[in-house]
């Protein structure tokens, strides 16, 4: 999966290093996950190469639904 897919899978955006902006409720998500989900998003394609491609997407879809829980 590629970083414009994730972002139109789950309805977002990346906002600098440090957020991800949910179209859906027009709200951005901010700390510590969602900086660590943002650089996840940007670099799948790296990271593809070291991790499984099933663990990071697992992983991804994880820290989306915590974050957009807690807007």
């Amino acid at each position: 999966m590629k970083t414009k897919e994730i972002l139109k899978k789950y309805n977002i955006e990346l906002v600098y290093d440090h957020a991800i902006y949910f179209t859906d409720k027009e709200d951005t998500a901010y700390g510590i996950l969602a900086e660590d989900t943002n650089y996840i998003i940007k670099n799948i394609e790296q990271l593809q190469k070291i991790h499984p491609k099933e663990k990071i997407e697992k992983d991804i879809e994880e820290n989306i639904s915590l974050l957009f829980k807690n807007l």
